[in-house]
């Protein structure tokens, strides 16, 4: 069999390809253009080759699949992967699903806020009413509101950060993309505000 032969332009593309997405592979390239995996890894290594990482694509991506993996049986994600359905679609309605996880992730911890400074008031409450009354049971219960509310608070905030973590709440940007972005973008984020989207 023959080896194929690519051009310098064939092979300025795939080196393109290749460095801009993550998901590209030696071996998806090598099925799309037709030589072989080894030759493209080798052309690779003498061309010094280097992935640009964009993590906010990659943390999109894994948020996804693992919203699809905790619930495969959820019918939006199967018409998300239905083939006849356009890919603007398909990641549309991916992205409406995993907003709609994520926003009563954040409802949940808005709730638990709230309620949190009800069992504050509460606490506070119980403290006072001991100062005034000086009675060494009302300090004893008021002792024991603000060691429950202690213990919650701190459960809870545990709890919330590995659920931040898991769902992919808190964004991170990679400071390399900064460089990319205009002045008035900038003074944007400084300001408290995203500019894009």
């Amino acid at each position: 069999m023959a080896k194929k032969i690519l051009t310098e332009d064939t092979w300025k593309h795939i080196k393109a390809e290749w460095e801009s997405d993550y998901r590209v592979t030696y071996a998806t390239l090598a099925a799309k253009y037709g030589v072989g995996k080894a030759t493209i890894s080798d052309r690779a290594r003498k061309g010094r080759w280097v992935k640009q990482v964009d993590h906010l694509a990659i943390t999109t991506d894994a948020n996804l699949r693992a919203d699809a993996a905790c619930d495969p049986a959820n019918d939006r994600t199967d018409k998300a992967h239905n083939p006849n359905t356009s890919e603007a679609l398909k990641r549309r309605a991916a992205n409406e699903e995993a907003a709609e996880k994520r926003a009563n992730i954040l409802v949940k911890h808005r709730e638990e806020a709230v309620r949190f400074d009800q069992l504050q008031s509460a606490t506070l409450s119980l403290l006072v009413k001991a100062l005034q009354s000086r009675d060494i049971q009302d300090w004893s219960l008021a002792k024991k509101a603000a060691d429950t509310l202690k213990s919650q608070v701190t459960t809870a905030k545990l709890k919330q950060e590995m659920e931040r973590g898991a769902w992919g709440l808190d964004v991170v940007i990679d400071p390399r993309s900064l460089t990319l972005m205009t002045d008035e973008q900038l003074e944007a984020i400084v300001a408290g505000k995203i500019p894009w989207g």
